[in-house]
């Protein structure tokens, strides 16, 4: 439906990365008017943190708090933890836009090879019947 990268200038951090991402993601849902969202992560802890309400270091703590007051505004949103095999299109977008400094926003159509990533995450999900 939709694709977004945004500038991670300075964030070394892993865990504050997929949070931020996270963030976004829920952001550009809620932008777009989407009101059934599936929020997919290979970041397990993150994820176990928006679905579980976890306290956590203040600069994380902030983000999934944003997150959580957001989610209000969706009639249905849900976060999965995916395996990093069936997350490509998120490290395809991270490997080509990960050091821009604008944001980027595809919405229905993205570029072919962002297309092949998501159409491999899908098999990994739903493996072809042979």
């Amino acid at each position: 439906m939709a694709a977004s990268t945004f500038p991670q200038l300075f964030t070394r951090d892993p865990e504050m990365t997929e949070a931020k991402a996270c963030e976004q993601a829920v952001l550009l849902a809620r932008d777009l008017g989407f009101r059934k969202v599936i929020i997919e992560g290979d970041a397990l802890n993150v994820i176990n943190k928006l679905n579980n309400h976890v306290e956590d270091r203040p600069d994380i703590g902030a983000i999934v708090k944003n997150i959580q007051d957001v989610r209000k505004q969706f009639q249905n949103i849900s976060f999965v933890h995916v395996s990093r095999r069936c997350n490509r299109v998120a490290h395809t977008l991270v490997k080509d836009y990960g050091t821009s400094t604008t944001q980027m926003v595809w919405i229905e159509e993205v570029p072919i090879y962002v297309e092949e990533a998501a159409e491999d995450d899908r098999w990994w999900v739903r493996p072809l019947d042979y």
